[in-house]
């Protein structure tokens, strides 16, 4: 017996196209909305439908893929399908019967691809899909060689594409990214910082971002991501994410004051005794 999966062995695709599994989804949306929360991230949705006729995907030409490594392919038959954002345009109906004026429930989804693809999720005036889809494009487009002119362009390319009455958001970081101050150095993160807290719409921070927090560099053997654990030892480093993974760095304290317990899931960054909330809510830290 076989089964697909695009990430971990313990996330099988689940097949949309079924009826009975699509309404159990909604379900499972409406449980939740039911029970009074305030909305869903909802994870990875280019990736809900996949191609009916099963082709093969042609080989990416990747140099640094192995055969057998999802990079291998160009996944042009299980990713960015059209019926993706009628799925979530679907499912946006369902936020707006739990919806009130004074409790309005959110939907936010998540896709990293172009803004051409992204865009979509929005919906239209009429069928409205997401309330906002990630704008991930300060994290795949901009690296520390970026000029002004590259931030001006990717915050026109959002404006320029979304529809009308939508709203924006801007993401500079998150969990599956090494940190801004890693990818840019301290010397630019605040003005980035400032950047997406004055730009029109939601700035969305991962938390640590805010303090200049960097990427931990984690050994081997102390590995928790699945995606490093899979390309093993070697090639381990070129693409774990556990280093922008450790814990919240709260005061100078044994663990940076995340948890009392000896051992924490991942390692606490060494800079952690100068970088931290406490330091930062001192009156003269500005």
């Amino acid at each position: 017996q076989y089964y697909l999966h695009q990430f971990t062995v313990q996330q099988p695709e689940i097949n949309f196209r079924n009826p009975v599994v699509y309404e159990e989804m909604k379900n499972n949306i409406i449980f939740w909305l039911a029970k009074g929360i305030d909305g869903l991230r909802v994870d990875s949705v280019n990736f809900l439908i996949e191609d009916e006729q099963f082709l093969d995907e042609p080989l990416s030409g990747d140099p640094f893929a192995l055969s057998d490594e999802y990079n291998s392919l160009k996944h042009i038959y299980t990713l960015d399908q059209a019926e993706n954002y009628e799925i979530v345009k679907d499912w946006r109906k369902i936020f707006d019967q739990y919806s009130t004026k004074k409790n309005p429930r959110v939907m936010i989804t998540e896709a990293y691809s172009n803004v051409k693809k992204i865009i979509p999720f929005y919906g239209t005036e009429t069928e409205p899909g997401a309330h906002l889809p990630f704008n991930f494009l300060m994290i795949i487009e901009v690296n520390i060689e970026s000029n002004a002119q590259t931030l001006k362009d990717i915050i026109l390319s959002w404006y320029n594409n979304a529809p009308a009455g939508s709203w924006a958001n801007w993401v500079i970081g998150n969990h599956d990214n090494p940190r801004p101050a890693t990818r840019y150095g301290h010397f630019l993160v605040d003005g980035l910082h400032m950047l997406q807290m004055l730009l029109p719409g939601t700035a969305i921070v991962y938390n640590g971002d805010e303090l200049g927090m960097e990427d931990t560099l984690i050994r081997w053997d102390e590995s928790k991501d699945p995606r490093a654990l899979i390309v093993g030892k070697l090639r381990y480093k070129a693409v774990s994410r556990d280093g922008c993974r450790t814990p919240m760095q709260w005061d100078d304290s044994i663990n940076a004051g995340f948890t009392t317990y000896l051992q924490p899931w991942l390692p606490v960054n060494p800079g952690y005794f100068k970088v931290n909330v406490k330091n930062e809510l001192i009156r003269d830290s500005i």
